[in-house]
């Protein structure tokens, strides 16, 4: 098959545009949901994400074609783009409650965490399987003054000086050893402590005279121990008040607009480019390519980042979104050429022209009702499909 060099820029800009777009918008539900909001948030963010693009496609579709700077105002999208992505790793995520409760009996001691998620069988199959057998260390720092608890661990011990006993009951972290867990009731799971160890004293299976409690935060490398260790606590009638909402709003808001909107010029670059318009998905194919091929490495490079963290660390997807993105607009400065000045007919009122298909045009309205009906079922899997 011969390889047609006229064509190779807009491939090239397809590839780059949806593999710089990929690492970040693929995930942006996922980002959302990390920084602590809840699926009613997230819904009304996407709400409103496709309500705006619809309001701005026509306006920048007239500005690109009265001016006749389609490929000009293409690149200015992508470096919007590009910029805006990266603002989304500034928003910092909402205030959450990390309190838990490290209580010490007679026979045991083990960590009481109150979560929502308590009821979701299918979350604890996976919590307790990624801490099976891997004796996961965790830091507990308590809240007060540790006294009480150190004395009622006490006759574990084998050192019992006051000098010890004095610098043991400072309110420093304390190692903890987590083993297997239970779900406790509707909103409580706990789990056992294996080992506790203080200024390089341990407690295994540790246990006390009567009882102790302490209430603190509890800190592990295990993500999905921490998400419900550290839990967004704000109904969702409120979340309008934090600033957070909106600064994610605005972001998303921006690169789902800029993006779209460039997506169409693209389009309408592309067909000009084209002799044949059946031609078209021979070169829109690249864009899945690079679509598909950038999500799977990011997503692996995403995780092995984060190993051994307690959350996820996607610094390396908004990178290598921005070194992708400033690539494309690199090649589509340089490299795609645009001929503007084919001759139009021009429309007086393109809104009358509109409505004359719709009635007379049948098949239209068939396509546009499936069209429609597309979009809102996979909205539901692009947005809540990881939930």
């Amino acid at each position: 098959m011969a390889i047609n060099r006229e064509f190779l820029p807009i491939k090239a800009h397809f590839f780059f545009s949806l593999g710089g777009w990929a690492p970040v918008l693929s995930f942006i539900p996922l980002i959302i949901k990390d920084l602590g909001f809840s699926a009613t948030a997230t819904g009304i963010i996407n709400t409103i994400v496709p309500v705006a693009c619809m309001m701005v496609k026509p306006l920048v579709g007239t500005i690109a074609d009265k001016f006749k700077i389609h490929k000009h105002l293409m690149i200015f999208l992508i470096l919007s783009t590009a910029t805006i992505m990266m603002s989304l790793r500034l928003v910092s995520p909402l205030p959450m409650q990390s309190k838990v409760d490290l209580v010490c009996e007679s026979n045991s001691s083990h960590v009481i965490i109150e979560t929502s998620k308590a009821q979701d069988e299918c979350f604890l199959r996976s919590l307790w399987s990624s801490m099976d057998n891997k004796g996961l260390e965790c830091q507990f720092i308590a809240e007060h003054h540790q006294g009480e608890f150190i004395d009622a661990l006490g006759h574990n011990d084998t050192v019992n000086s006051d000098d010890y006993l004095s610098e043991v009951r400072q309110n420093t972290p304390t190692r903890v050893n987590l083993g297997k867990g239970k779900k406790q009731d509707a909103n409580t799971i706990v789990v056992q402590v294996e080992t506790l160890a203080k200024n390089f004293r341990v407690w295994n299976n540790p246990s006390c005279e009567g009882s102790a409690k302490m209430t603190g935060s509890l800190h592990c490398p295990n993500p999905l121990l921490h998400s419900i260790v550290n839990e967004v606590r704000i109904p969702d009638q409120e979340i309008v008040r934090y600033d957070q909402f909106w600064y994610t709003l605005l972001i998303v808001l921006g690169v789902r607009v800029f993006g779209s909107c460039c997506e169409n010029l693209a389009d309408s670059i592309c067909f000009k480019l084209l002799r044949n318009p059946h031609d078209y998905g021979l070169q829109r194919m690249w864009g899945a390519a690079g679509w598909g091929l950038t999500s799977a490495v990011s997503g692996y490079l995403v995780d092995r980042m984060s190993e051994g963290k307690a959350t996820i660390d996607r610094s390396i997807a908004y990178y290598l979104s921005v070194v992708l993105l400033v690539i494309d607009a690199v090649v589509c400065l340089t490299c795609l050429k645009v001929k503007d000045d084919s001759p139009e007919k021009k429309t007086a009122n393109i809104w009358s022209n509109v409505g004359k298909l719709l009635r007379k045009n049948p098949k239209f309205l068939v396509f546009l009702a499936l069209v429609t009906s597309c979009g809102i079922f996979s909205s539901l899997l692009w947005n809540f499909l990881f939930w």
